[in-house]
């Protein structure tokens, strides 16, 4: 359901919450766009039903997403959903099939998610690099994601916070999913994941406030994963190691080492006992990151209603960070490997168990 005509694009939000009031302010500001609708779940119906509205941008709490996108999409409307798309892989999945199967109506349908980090020149310049294999074989990523410090009076403000029933997890499903769906955009799925993990550790909350994950990938490739909303400073760094040097992006700086052979080769045609390659270390010129990454967003996926390119971030990629997290949480639990893809129903009997039994901490 492409625009045409050079009409004004009208935007329903469902959601007038903090993160909503913030995407109205966005909305407003962006040309050729108007606000047809702002509703709580009480309105939904009329918006849906209403001709002026083009696109549904929906900030509710992300485990009312699914029936909420499925609803818009089914009546022909374009979608924007808040990141997570769901808290479970079934949903998710779920979403991206009524879109599919409402395209045979709506062919121009457009559905995307708010990752606005990919927006950033930063992630951008690097899934060029990787792209064009400047590090060769990738050996190891270990990504530290831990600058998320939050006290009780966050989880205060909402009773459903870090609950499994009201969130459906903690820090994997709120925080880190930002950085765990660039870890897919960049690495791909990988194909088992491990986890170790603590509930409450922290914080008085049922769910996960720490988390270490080990990505398995099919090429060889070992990824690490380290997340806390409990430690302050905290850290942003990813280190990406290949045959060929490695990159390491952290305080806003992207540095590159690369070596004068491959490691892996050198390995076995070196004579010298402790012989190693030679390095040259050097920065990556960055172009100046944004400073309002979703409202970029917003006007890429505007643009897109309006038949001017693509969705920025498509809505079946966030079906890639909520398998992950789901996976992470069931191998924490089992202390046990899980493999991808993930059988979602695993997770769904897994979460209704705990759900069953939520305010318990094992």
């Amino acid at each position: 359901m492409s625009m045409a005509g050079g009409r004004e694009v009208g935007y329903a939000l469902i959601g007038p919450g903090y993160i909503g009031e913030e995407h109205l302010r966005r909305l407003r500001a962006l040309p050729g766009v108007r606000i047809a609708a702002v509703v709580g779940r009480g309105g939904v119906e009329a918006a849906l039903a209403d001709a002026a509205v083009d696109v549904v941008l929906i900030a509710t709490p992300h485990t009312t997403h699914a029936e909420l996108a499925m609803r818009a999409l089914a009546a022909g409307k374009h979608v924007l959903l808040e990141k997570p798309v769901s808290h479970r892989l079934s949903e998710a999945r779920a979403i991206t099939e009524t879109w599919r199967q409402a395209r045979a109506a709506y062919p121009n349908l457009g559905y995307g998610v708010m990752f606005q980090e990919r927006m950033q020149p930063i992630w951008r310049t690097l899934r060029g690099l990787l792209a064009e294999r400047v590090l060769g074989r990738l050996i190891r990523v270990t990504w530290i994601d831990t600058a998320w410090y939050r006290t009780m009076a966050y989880y205060g403000t909402g009773a459903w916070r870090a609950t499994w029933a009201g969130e459906g997890g903690g820090a994997l499903i709120n925080q880190a999913v930002h950085r765990l769906d660039l870890y897919g955009w960049l690495f791909g799925r990988p194909t088992r994941v491990r986890a170790i993990g603590a509930l409450s550790k922290h914080h008085a909350i049922e769910t996960e406030d720490e988390a270490t994950l080990l990505f398995e990938h099919a090429d060889g490739m070992i990824g690490h994963f380290i997340t806390s909303t409990a430690e302050f400073p905290g850290t942003q760094r990813l280190e990406i190691v290949g045959e060929h040097g490695r990159l390491v992006w952290e305080d806003g700086r992207l540095v590159r080492e690369r070596t004068s052979t491959s490691v892996l080769r050198f390995i076995h045609e070196n004579t010298e006992r402790f012989g190693v390659p030679t390095s040259v270390r050097e920065d990556v010129t960055l172009e100046a990151p944004l400073t309002d990454p979703h409202a970029a967003l917003l006007a890429e996926f505007t643009a897109a209603v309006r038949g001017e390119g693509a969705v920025p971030v498509a809505g079946e990629d966030g079906e890639a960070s909520v398998e992950l997290v789901n996976a992470a949480i069931l191998a924490m639990h089992r202390d046990a490997a899980v493999a991808l893809p993930l059988e979602a129903a695993e997770y769904d009997a897994w979460l209704a168990a705990r759900i069953a039994t939520e305010g318990g901490v094992s």
